[in-house]
């Protein structure tokens, strides 16, 4: 990782702090001094070692400044040693972390502010006007340090996608406390009050929708790559795969592609890119990032695949699958179903009751009303030689068979209630009355 000791944009903006000129900054850059960690060991000398600073004079300050004599003192000249101070002393210091104990050098440590603005305008000069990192596009500070870490450890590690946010909603963050004192103990063992400042809050990113999934995993390319981990372009070949297969049709007798099942890729992909790199996340030999030829590999591995592939809508992985959209619409479509089969059911039952209400009603209008009566609006017809009247229901049908009275209750509705002897009862024989017929039926079940 590229921190404050080996950042040529944080060495550089110091030497423009402490006022040294543009000339003597453009001989550091002409003799490749462009970083602390250069300028540190450029003079076998060791500040605080001894008196002796012949070493320093000969292997620094002669280069820069071709008149100068040993007793000369000329603020540049100050300048320039108080530099190589400073930079002997962040090389010291970064030797002391890397050999502090495990929980000293597990604390995430932050990109330079300088480093950050120079790896940003480079980048987006690559991606050229054509892209904008900005807003909805550009991660937050918070996002950028995860993955410097994860560069520095040498451990690559799966970011949430809650996680992937904006720099805008970092910078609206608030404070999640007061600040108050702490205990801390320094390499000695020594205790000490320390003031803790509050940490700020960050929000969970939204990814509710398409194009807010999208934006948030551009974040983590543009993250990814001024982290040195990944490069924007590569990891956008991943983003469009995700949304093409997430915008495909669903193929008949399939689901469609959940955003459920592009998570559980998304997670394994970069599973499998940790396991790979186990060895460390620095720069090939070649200067590319580390990511860069793994990825292309790792998206056509099985264990990968197998989470974009369109499930059966009869598989159980798929039913059992509560957070996906294709497995609420079958759990939707089933209930429907189910209801629908219980209302028809109840309409039948319904239809089957209101006809024998209505076929008893015609019998009861029939025993006392309208007698004599004939013509429109007659619940019954003239009498036959029984002297029994004809049920309405049965109007137009035969009252005898070959001379032979036919049973009206029978073909009715409501049915005959007498006792049924050789084919039928006191009323008549219990047969067809339709025309021409005389099955062994009611006439409200013939097919003629």
């Amino acid at each position: 990782m590229t921190s404050s000791l080996e950042s040529s944009p944080v060495f550089f903006a110091r030497m423009r702090e402490l006022k040294i000129e543009e000339e003597i900054i453009k001989k550091f850059s002409d003799r490749g001094w462009a970083s602390y960690a250069d300028f540190a060991f450029t003079a076998r000398f060791q500040p605080g070692a001894g008196p002796d600073e012949e070493r320093l004079y000969t292997a620094i300050m002669k280069k820069i400044f071709p008149d100068m004599q040993p007793e000369d003192d000329s603020p540049q000249i100050i300048k320039v040693r108080r530099l190589y101070y400073e930079a002997y002393s962040i090389a010291a210091l970064d030797l002391q972390r890397r050999m502090a104990p495990e929980p000293e050098s597990e604390k995430p440590r932050q990109l330079p502010k300088e480093e950050r603005s120079a790896r940003l305008k480079a980048l987006r000069e690559k991606l050229g006007v054509g892209f904008e990192i900005e807003e909805e596009t550009e991660p937050s500070d918070m996002l950028v340090d995860k993955f410097v870490a994860m560069q520095e450890r040498g451990a690559l590690k799966y970011v949430p996608w809650d996680e992937l946010t904006k720099w805008e909603s970092e910078a609206r963050a608030e404070p999640k406390k007061d600040p108050h004192f702490k205990i801390s103990t320094d390499n000695n063992q020594r205790r000490f009050l320390e003031l803790e400042e509050p940490a700020a809050t960050e929000k969970a990113a939204d990814t509710g929708t398409d194009l807010k999934l999208a934006n948030a995993l551009t974040r983590r390319g543009v993250a990814l790559e001024l982290a040195q981990l990944m490069s924007f372009k590569v990891h956008d070949t991943l983003v469009k795969w995700y949304l093409r297969e997430y915008a495909h049709p669903a193929v008949p007798g399939f689901a469609k592609i959940s955003l459920t099942q592009i998570r559980n890729a998304d997670e394994e992909v970069f599973v499998r890119l940790a396991a790979l790199t186990r060895a460390g996340l620095g720069l090939t030999t070649n200067g590319a990032l580390p990511l860069d030829a793994l990825l292309p590999t790792v998206m056509k591995e099985t264990r990968v695949t197998q989470h974009m592939t369109s499930l059966q809508l009869t598989n159980p992985a798929l039913k059992g699958n509560g957070s996906g959209q294709q497995s609420r619409q079958l759990a939707d479509t089933a209930q429907t179903d189910k209801r629908l089969m219980s209302q028809i059911e109840n309409l039948k039952n319904e239809n089957k009751k209101l006809r024998s209400q209505k076929a008893n009603n015609f019998n009861n209008n029939n025993k006392g009303g309208g007698k004599g009566k004939k013509g429109k609006g007659s619940k019954s017809s003239s009498t036959d030689p029984r002297g029994e009247k004809m049920p309405f229901e049965l109007r137009g049908l035969e009252r005898t068979w070959k001379g032979v009275p036919i049973c009206f209750g029978f073909n009715c509705q409501s049915g005959c209630a007498n006792v049924v002897n050789n084919g039928g009862c006191k009323k008549g024989r219990h047969i067809c009355a339709k025309p021409n017929c005389g099955g062994p039926h009611p006439a409200y079940e013939c097919n003629k």
